[in-house]
C-alpha cells in the first residue's frame, strides 16, 4: 500500500474515486499532510516536475520565500477551523523563474473527525497578472491622454444631460474649475441664447449616435463667447451610455478650419479559453470515445469522430508523433499545443494533455485538449494592438518623448521626434534633452521644469526646437509627470507638436491613443455530489463563493432551488439519465442574494456503492457573458469610430494593389459608396497628375515597409481634386512577409490654403516688423530666488536703432546689464519694473525720458507669455513740445482777462496825465524847470503806456493790427535800434528775393527787440548775434504744430550764457525771469506775438553755449509792401465835437485839449446818450463835424454798438474810434466797422491833431 493509498483510507473515501475526481479536474489539485509533504498531486507537472521528484519534498520549498509567511498562517487558520481564502502566491517552476498561482486549500479529516491533511485547488495565474498589469498601463495611458489632450472634453449622462467629468482643457477653456463644471447640465457651457439648440443637439447625438458641428459658441466664466467646433459622440461604459463631447477652440482660425476630430484606436478583448475535449484511443490512432467538447471543439458529430483516427486531425502529423513519442518515452505529456483541423476544414489550435492508463488490461491513451483559439487570438490581437501602437507612437506626426526625471536623459523617442530633427532615434537617446533645444529657449526650459516641480502636467508652452543641421522648429510642449511613491519624479512624458507651418493657421493635431481593453480570466470550478432527485450530498467552496450560500446552508438545499428555469433542470436530467454525462451546459442560477448568473456546467453519473449519484463540475462564466455582450458592442463602437473618423483609411493588398476595406469618410469625400471603391486598384483614387509617382512610392513601400506624410491628390467621382498627405504603414504575417498596407490619407487641402496665407502673412508680419515706425524690444525676463535680477534681449526692430542708436549686435543675446552697463543704478528700477509685468502678465503705458538721447518716449509694456515681456515705444518729444506750448498758452490766457482789463484802466489814467501835460506845454510862460519836468513826466507816460502794450499784447483783445510788411525792413531797424551803443554786432543773412509777410509791424519789431535785448544781455562781455532769414514751405505730416503752406523762417543765435535746463520749460510763462532788474514779461509777450500771427516760435540752448530762437512767420499774398501816406496834420479846426468815454477825467481832459484845437465840444458818458444828441442835433440843422467814441463802456453801450445807429442816422457820419485795448479787433479793422479813424490810448495831443486831419 503506498503512501496515497494509505491516507485515502484514512480518509475514509473510495480510492478509485477520489483519484478519478482529482486527475480528471481542469486545476492543478495536491494533497499535503499536516507537516506540509506532497502525498498526491495532478498535475504539478505543468510546473515542470515529476511525481517522483515531489516525492518527499515539502510544499514549502517551493513557495517564493516572501509568501510563505502568507501559506503558514492560513494553514493554522484552517487548523483551527476558520473558513480558507483564496491566496495568491509564487511558486518556483522548475526551470528556476516563479510563476503566480491561485490556490484554494481545504482540511481533509478522517473517521474521527480529526485533520490529517490539505487538499489544495490550483491554477497557474501568471498570464492573467501580466494581462492585467497591462490593463492598468493601458488604462494610465488612456487617463494621460485625456487630461493632456489639447482639446476640451466633456462626458455627460445621456439621460440627464449632466455632465460627468471634463479634461483640464476644458477647464482652462471655460475659465473654470473642475468641480464647477461637473454636476453642470451640458447647456451651461453654451450663452442662453443658444440653450434650446444645444438641447436639441444632445438630442440628435442620442438618435444618430454622432454630431459634428461648426459655428457653436461656448461661454467662458469672464462672459466672453468663444467659437468653437463640437464634435459629439456616444459611447457605452459600464452599461451606461455617455455623450462625448471634443470641444475645439476655433476662435483663431475661422477663416480655414480644418474639421479634424479625435480618432479613437481600436477596441481589443481577450475571451477566456473554451472547456477541455475528452478522448480515449489506442496506440494505433483509433478514437475509442470522445465527449461533446470535442464536437463543440473541432465540429464533427460523435459518430463521425469516434471513427476517425487521432493522426487524421493534426494539421502537422510530426506534432502527433511527437506527442507519441514523448508519451512512449514518459507515460504522460502536458500542455503541447499544436494545431487541429476541424470538420470544415479550418485549423484550431489546441493545448493536449495526454497519458497513458490501463482499461481492462489493455493500455490505452486518455487525452484533453483545451481549445486555444482564443487565447491564441488574444495573443495575436494583443501584439497587434502592441504593434499598432508602436505603429501610431512612431507614425504620429507629433514629436514624443520620455526624459529621465533626475538626469533630464532623453529615454525615449518616436520616430517623428528623429525625423523633425534629422536625427536617428540612437543619436537621440541618452542625450539631455536639454541639447533638442534652441540656445535661444534652453534657460526658459530650465526655468520651466524648475519652477513646477509640484505640478503633474504643464501645456501650451511655446518653445524652440534645434535640428542637426542647426535649423529651428517652433513647437507646443505638454508635459505630464510619473512620479514614484514617495512624490519623486521618475520621468517627465514629453508631447511637442511643430506649430511652425500653424503660428497663423493654427492646426491642432489630436493623436488617437488605446482607450479599453480589457482582459477577464477564468472563474475557479466548483464542484457538487447530489442525488438524482437534487438533493446536495457535498459541495466545494467554489461553489458556495459562486451562488453565495455557505456550505451549510446548501447541504439543507436542492440542485433545483438554484435554477432559475425547473424545466431546464428536468431535461438536465433526462438528457442524463439516457447519457450519464453532460458537457459543456450553458444555464442560470440564482444566487443568494436574489441575482441571476450564468455557469457552464459538466455532469455525470457515477455509482457509489449501490446509489447512483450526480458529480457536477460548473464554472462561472456570468463574466464572460457580460464579456461577450461587450465584444459586440466594442465591435460595433470600433466600426462607427473607423467609418467615422475624420481622416480616410484603407486597406490595400500588397501584391494586387487592390483595395481590401475603406472606412465610410474615404467614400464619402471621394463620392462613391464603400462597395463601389472595395476590389479596385488603389491607383485609381489617385489624380493622373500623381500616378507616376504613386507607383513608385508603392513600390518603396514593398521594400522599406513605411511612407510618412507624402502630400498627393486624390480624385472624386465628379473629377474634383483632394489634396491629401499619406502615412503608411505594414501589416505582416509570421514570416515578416508585408501582406496588407494600412494607410491614411488627411485632407490637407485646407491647410494647404493656410500654409499660402500664413506665408504671406508672415512676409506682412516681417515687413510690418521692420517697418514699423515705433521701436519694438522683445526680452526675457531673468529670476534668482523668484525674484528679478536681469532682463535678456531677444530681439528688436530697425526703429528701435532709428531711435536710440543702439544696433542688434550691441543687445541681441545679451543681458540689459551686460549690454547697458549702469542702468541698474538708474533712479528707475527698470528690472523691478519689467519683472512684475512679465511674472504677473501685466500691460502698462508710461512715458521716460532719456537724458542722453535728449528725447521723451511714450512705451507700452506687456507680457506676451509668462516671463517674457515687450516694450513698444516711440518718440514724443515733438508732442512733449506742442503740450509745453498749450500749456504755456494757457497760462497765458489765465492773465488775459486781468492784464486786459488792467491795461484798459491804466491807458485811461495815462490819457488823463499825457493830456494834462499836453495842456501845460501850450503855456508859452513856462520856465525851463517846468518844461523839463513836464517832459520827464511825458517821457514816464510812454514808457508806461509801452508795458501797457506788453500786458495787451497776450491778453484776448483782438488780433493784431496786420499790414502786409518787408520783414527785412522791420528786422534792420530793431537790430539797429536794439544794437546801438551796445559792445555786441550783428551778422544777417538773407535769402534771395525774401516775400512780404502779414504782420504786424509794431508788434513783430516789439518781438524781435525782446528777444536781441536778451541776448545782448547774456553777452556782457560783447559778442556777435547771428540772424539769418530765410523763406520755408511745410507740408502736411510735420512735426512742427503749423498749418501746411509757406513761411518765413528767422533764427536768432546768441554766443551768450544760454539757459539752465531747469529754466527753459518756463522761459515763455508771464512774469518768470532769472534777472534782478527784469519784468517777466518780454519772452511771454514774443510768444503770444507769434501766437497771434498764426506762427511758432522755439528755443534750443544748453547753459554756457548760447541760445538759438527759431521763429515760422506766415507769408502774404501780397506782393509788395503798403506804403503809408505822410500825411500833413493842422493845428487848429472848427466845428463841432461828440467826445464820449465812460471815464470823466478823460472827459474833462480832452474837452480841454479840442478846445485848444477850435473845436465846440459836447460831452455824453455812454453810447445811448451820444445817439441821442446826435439824432438831436441833426433835427435842429445844427450836425456834428466830428464824433470821437471809446470803444467799450462797463455796464452801458459802447461805440462799436453806438456806430451801427449813428450810422443809419447819418450815413456820412465822420466818426473816430478811441480804446485802450490796441489789439482790439476793432481797432484792427475800423473802417469795416464804419469808423474814418483810430486813436489808441494813451495819445498825446500831436497824434490827436494827426487822426482828425486824417478824417476832417
Amino acid at each position: 500500500m503506498n503512501g496515497f493509498e494509505k491516507f485515502v483510507n484514512e480518509f475514509g473515501t473510495n480510492t478509485n474515486l477520489l483519484e478519478f475526481i482529482i486527475d480528471n479536474s481542469p486545476e492543478i489539485i495536491f494533497i499535503n499532510d499536516l507537516d506540509g509533504n506532497f502525498i498526491y498531486s495532478n498535475k504539478l507537472e505543468l510546473l515542470g516536475y515529476s511525481k517522483s521528484e515531489l516525492e518527499n519534498r515539502n510544499l514549502f520549498e517551493f513557495i517564493h520565500p516572501e509568501d510563505q509567511d502568507n501559506i503558514d498562517r492560513a494553514l493554522k487558520n484552517i487548523r483551527s477551523g476558520s473558513i480558507s481564502e483564496e491566496i495568491e502566491y509564487r511558486y518556483l517552476h522548475k526551470n528556476g523563474e516563479y510563476e503566480f498561482l491561485s490556490s484554494k486549500t481545504v482540511p481533509i479529516k478522517d473517521n474521527n473527525d480529526q485533520i490529517i491533511g490539505y487538499l489544495t485547488n490550483t491554477h497557474e495565474i501568471t498570464q492573467t497578472k501580466d494581462l492585467i498589469n497591462k490593463l492598468k498601463v493601458s488604462e494610465e495611458k488612456f487617463r494621460k491622454v485625456f487630461e493632456n489632450s489639447n482639446d476640451a472634453i466633456f462626458w455627460s449622462d445621456a439621460e440627464t444631460g449632466i455632465i460627468l467629468n471634463c479634461n483640464y482643457k476644458a477647464s482652462k477653456l471655460l475659465e473654470r474649475s473642475k468641480e464647477e463644471i461637473c454636476g453642470q447640465h451640458h447647456s451651461f457651457i453654451h450663452p442662453k441664447k443658444d440653450f434650446e439648440n444645444s438641447i436639441n443637439e444632445f438630442k440628435k447625438t442620442l438618435r444618430l449616435r454622432g454630431r459634428t458641428r461648426e459655428n457653436d459658441f461656448i461661454l467662458t466664466k469672464s462672459g466672453n463667447e468663444v467659437p468653437v467646433q463640437i464634435s459629439s459622440s456616444t459611447i457605452e461604459i459600464e452599461n451606461n451610455t455617455i455623450v462625448q463631447g471634443v470641444v475645439k477652440d476655433i476662435s483663431e482660425r475661422k477663416a480655414w478650419e480644418r474639421q479634424i476630430k479625435e480618432s479613437e484606436n481600436k477596441y481589443r478583448n481577450v475571451f477566456e479559453s473554451s472547456n477541455v475535449g475528452i478522448t480515449i484511443s489506442t496506440f494505433d490512432s483509433k478514437i475509442l470515445e470522445a465527449n461533446e467538447s470535442c464536437e463543440f471543439i473541432l465540429g464533427y458529430p460523435y459518430e463521425e469522430f469516434i471513427n476517425l483516427k487521432v493522426d487524421e486531425i493534426f494539421v502537422n502529423l510530426e506534432d502527433g508523433k511527437e506527442i507519441a513519442k514523448i508519451l512512449k518515452q514518459k507515460g504522460q505529456i502536458f500542455s503541447y499545443e499544436t494545431q487541429l483541423k476541424t470538420k470544415d476544414n479550418l485549423y484550431k489550435w489546441t493545448s493536449i494533455s495526454s497519458r497513458i492508463i490501463r482499461i481492462n488490461d489493455e493500455d490505452q491513451i486518455l487525452t484533453f485538449f483545451v481549445d486555444l483559439d482564443d487565447k491564441k487570438q488574444l495573443e495575436l490581437e494583443l501584439k497587434e494592438s502592441q504593434k499598432l501602437y508602436q505603429d501610431l507612437y512612431d507614425s504620429a506626426p507629433d514629436m514624443y518623448i520620455s526624459v529621465d526625471g533626475k538626469t533630464h536623459y532623453v529615454i525615449r523617442c518616436n520616430q517623428a521626434t528623429a525625423r523633425n530633427l534629422r536625427y536617428t532615434k540612437d543619436e537621440i537617446i541618452n542625450k539631455s534633452i536639454l541639447n533638442l533645444y534652441h540656445p535661444s529657449v534652453k534657460d526658459r526650459v530650465k526655468l520651466l521644469f524648475e519652477t513646477n516641480p509640484e505640478a503633474d502636467m504643464f501645456s501650451d508652452n511655446e518653445l524652440i526646437l534645434k535640428r542637426k543641421d542647426g535649423s529651428k522648429i517652433d513647437v507646443s510642449l505638454n508635459v505630464s509627470v510619473k512620479r514614484d511613491k514617495s512624490g519623486e519624479i521618475l520621468q517627465y512624458f514629453s508631447s511637442l507638436r511643430d506649430i511652425t507651418k500653424q503660428k497663423f493657421a493654427e492646426q491642432k493635431a489630436i493623436q488617437s491613443n488605446i482607450r479599453y481593453q480589457q482582459l477577464f480570466s477564468s472563474s475557479n470550478a466548483g464542484i457538487s455530489l447530489s442525488t438524482l432527485d437534487g438533493r446536495i450530498v457535498e459541495i466545494n467552496e467554489a461553489w458556495t463563493k459562486i451562488v453565495g450560500y455557505t456550505h451549510d446552508e446548501f447541504l439543507n438545499m436542492t440542485i433545483a432551488d438554484i435554477y432559475v428555469n425547473e424545466e431546464e433542470r428536468e431535461k438536465l436530467i433526462s438528457i442524463l439519465m439516457q447519457n450519464s454525462q453532460i458537457r459543456n451546459f450553458e444555464t442560470q442560477v440564482i444566487t443568494k442574494d436574489k441575482k441571476i448568473k450564468w455557469i457552464n456546467l459538466s455532469s455525470s453519473i457515477v455509482t457509489m456503492g449501490d446509489q447512483k449519484n450526480v458529480l457536477t463540475i460548473v464554472t462561472d462564466i456570468d463574466e464572460k457573458k457580460y464579456l461577450q455582450d461587450e465584444l459586440k458592442a466594442s465591435q460595433q463602437l470600433y466600426q462607427d469610430l473607423y467609418d467615422n473618423a475624420p481622416d480616410m483609411f484603407c486597406s490595400v493588398h500588397a501584391k494586387t494593389a487592390k483595395v481590401v476595406t475603406c472606412n465610410q469618410t474615404l467614400a464619402t469625400n471621394l463620392g462613391y459608396t464603400k462597395e463601389e471603391i472595395i476590389g479596385q486598384s488603389v491607383f485609381n483614387l489617385y489624380h493622373p497628375s500623381v500616378i507616376g509617382r504613386t507607383e513608385v512610392l508603392f513600390q518603396q513601400f514593398k521594400q522599406t515597409g513605411v511612407i510618412s506624410n507624402e502630400e498627393l491628390i486624390l480624385l472624386k467621382k465628379n473629377g474634383g481634386k483632394i489634396e491629401v498627405s499619406l502615412n503608411v504603414s505594414p501589416m505582416k504575417n509570421e514570416s515578416g512577409e508585408i501582406v496588407f498596407s494600412r494607410s491614411a490619407w488627411r485632407d490637407i487641402t485646407e491647410q494647404k490654403f493656410a500654409e499660402q496665407a500664413a506665408l504671406k502673412s508672415n512676409i506682412r508680419y516681417e515687413k510690418l516688423f521692420e517697418n514699423m515706425i515705433h521701436g519694438f524690444a522683445y526680452h526675457r525676463i531673468i529670476l534668482k530666488n523668484g525674484k528679478p535680477v536681469d532682463y535678456e534681449f531677444i530681439n528688436i526692430n530697425e526703429a528701435f536703432t532709428r531711435l536710440t542708436g543702439i544696433t542688434r549686435e550691441m543687445v541681441i543675446g545679451k543681458r540689459v546689464t551686460e549690454a547697458l552697463p549702469g542702468i541698474e543704478n538708474d533712479h528707475t528700477d527698470w528690472i523691478g519694473l519689467y519683472g512684475d509685468i512679465a511674472i504677473n502678465q501685466k500691460s502698462t503705458y508710461f512715458e521716460s525720458r532719456s537724458e542722453p538721447l535728449d528725447k521723451t518716449f511714450l512705451v507700452h509694456a506687456y507680457s506676451p507669455e509668462k516671463y517674457y515681456f515687450v516694450t513698444i515705444f516711440s518718440d514724443i518729444s515733438d508732442r512733449k513740445k506742442v503740450e509745453e506750448d498749450r500749456l504755456r498758452l494757457l497760462k497765458i490766457e489765465s492773465l488775459s482777462l486781468l492784464a486786459g482789463g488792467i491795461a484798459h484802466d491804466y491807458n485811461n489814467l495815462l490819457v488823463g496825465i499825457l493830456g494834462n501835460v499836453n495842456l501845460m506845454q501850450l503855456d508859452k510862460n513856462l520856465n525851463d524847470n517846468l518844461e523839463n519836468s513836464l517832459l520827464e513826466i511825458e517821457k514816464a507816460t510812454h514808457r508806461a503806456s509801452n508795458l501797457t502794450k506788453q500786458l495787451l499784447t497776450f491778453s484776448k483783445g483782438g488780433a493784431p493790427i496786420t499790414n502786409p510788411e518787408s520783414i527785412k525792413t522791420i528786422i534792420d531797424e530793431s537790430i539797429s535800434f536794439v544794437l546801438r551803443g551796445s559792445n555786441s554786432k550783428s551778422q544777417i543773412t538773407y535769402s534771395d528775393k525774401l516775400p512780404i509777410v502779414e504782420v504786424d509791424a509794431g508788434q513783430i519789431s516789439q518781438l524781435i527787440n525782446n528777444i536781441v535785448i536778451n541776448a545782448v544781455q547774456s553777452m556782457p562781455e560783447g559778442g556777435t548775434i547771428k540772424i539769418e532769414v530765410s523763406e520755408i514751405n511745410i507740408l502736411s505730416g510735420s512735426n512742427l504744430p503749423l498749418n501746411k503752406g509757406k513761411y518765413v523762417k528767422i533764427v536768432i543765435q546768441d554766443e551768450g550764457i544760454g539757459i539752465k535746463e531747469e529754466a527753459l520749460p518756463h522761459i515763455f510763462d508771464p512774469y518768470y525771469t532769472t534777472k534782478s532788474t527784469g519784468s517777466g514779461l518780454g519772452l511771454a509777450t514774443s510768444y503770444s506775438i507769434v501766437k497771434r500771427h498764426n506762427g511758432y516760435i522755439e528755443v534750443e540752448s544748453k547753459e554756457g553755449k548760447g541760445a538759438t530762437f527759431t521763429i515760422f512767420l506766415p507769408l502774404s499774398d501780397s506782393k509788395e509792401t503798403m506804403e503809408i501816406e505822410d500825411i500833413q496834420f493842422k493845428n487848429k479846426f472848427e466845428g463841432r465835437v461828440l467826445f464820449m468815454d465812460d471815464d470823466a477825467l478823460i472827459r474833462k481832459t480832452m474837452k480841454e485839449l479840442l478846445k485848444e484845437l477850435g473845436f465846440t465840444v459836447d460831452l455824453v458818458d455812454d453810447g445811448e446818450k451820444a445817439i441821442d444828441l446826435y439824432r438831436k442835433s441833426i433835427e435842429e440843422n445844427n450836425p456834428f463835424s466830428l464824433t470821437i467814441m471809446d470803444l467799450t463802456v462797463p455796464g452801458g453801450l459802447g461805440g462799436n454798438e453806438a456806430i451801427k445807429q449813428l450810422i443809419k442816422i447819418d450815413p456820412h457820419i465822420v466818426a473816430i474810434v478811441s480804446s485802450g485795448y490796441s489789439i482790439d479787433p476793432v481797432l484792427a479793422d475800423f473802417k469795416k466797422h464804419g469808423f474814418k479813424g483810430r486813436l489808441v490810448k494813451p495819445y498825446t495831443l500831436n497824434q490827436l491833431k494827426k487822426v482828425i486831419s486824417q478824417c476832417l
